[in-house]
């Protein structure tokens, strides 16, 4: 498949989930969820406000897993190209960070890119308070970045948190394929844990909550069987270890 973009050398893939989103974006928006850009809500007005919304969330993702990409490059991991969910992304690798603690680093500054951009925009928000459009851009800046590396520190690939755990358990027992697998292992269990609470959630009428849950539920459960956190490049290696997790 031929990538959205290519940027500092990455070929930038979107996943489908990404199409869900936008459609709980939008089923948000026309429910009134949400500060609005122009004081008189419409339909047309919806559309243009859920594209607002989706576009400051596509570029925190990508701006959160291209400073992360240019990190593992330069403490060892070979990354080709980057495959974009709503809640973050999934590296392309051609090669293993060559220690825990660079695959700890890699994992770390992820979420750390994201909580600067939060605080950039809130800054930028507190200066700009004249301004009514630019205060409600910059505050969902801030609330996305914010989210996004928040759900980043949750222990389940292809989250950043789930590389960190990796890391971890790699230092912890000196064996990258184990603490591989019972990382995936993590990101299944967190994806089933997901899953319930947004049938709970549905159950009890909060569709457009149990959705959410839903979607990062089926984000986690795609990355666990494809081992997410392990590289593209053999594949076979890559369909082996995410067997051995389930």
């Amino acid at each position: 498949m031929r990538p959205l973009i290519r940027i500092a050398g990455l070929s930038v893939h979107l996943d489908f989930t990404w199409i869900a989103a936008f459609a709980l974006i939008s089923w948000s928006l026309t429910g009134g969820a949400g500060p609005r850009l122009t004081p008189h809500p419409s339909i047309g007005g919806d559309w243009r406000h859920a594209m607002t919304i989706l576009a400051l969330l596509f570029v925190s993702v990508l701006l959160h897993e291209v400073f992360q990409a240019l990190v593992a490059h330069q403490n060892g991991a070979g990354v080709r190209g980057i495959r974009l969910h709503p809640i973050g992304g999934e590296p392309e690798l051609d090669r293993e960070p060559p220690a825990p603690g660079a695959d700890f680093l890699i994992g770390a500054i992820g979420p750390l890119m994201s909580f600067v951009l939060a605080a950039l925009a809130y800054g930028l928000g507190q200066l700009m308070r004249d301004a009514p459009g630019v205060v409600v851009l910059t505050g969902y800046l801030f609330a996305i970045n914010l989210l996004i590396g928040l759900v980043n520190l949750v222990p389940a690939p292809p989250l950043d948190g789930g590389r960190m755990l990796r890391a971890m358990l790699w230092w912890w027992s000196g064996r990258r394929a184990w603490a591989t697998r019972w990382a995936l292992r993590a990101g299944l269990a967190f994806a089933a844990v997901l899953l319930v609470i947004g049938l709970v959630r549905l159950v009890r009428g909060e569709v457009i909550g149990g959705l959410w849950f839903a979607l990062v539920a089926l984000v986690l459960y795609r990355a666990g069987r494809s081992g997410a956190v392990v590289p593209t490049r053999p594949a076979r290696v890559r369909r082996d270890v995410a067997a051995r997790a389930a």
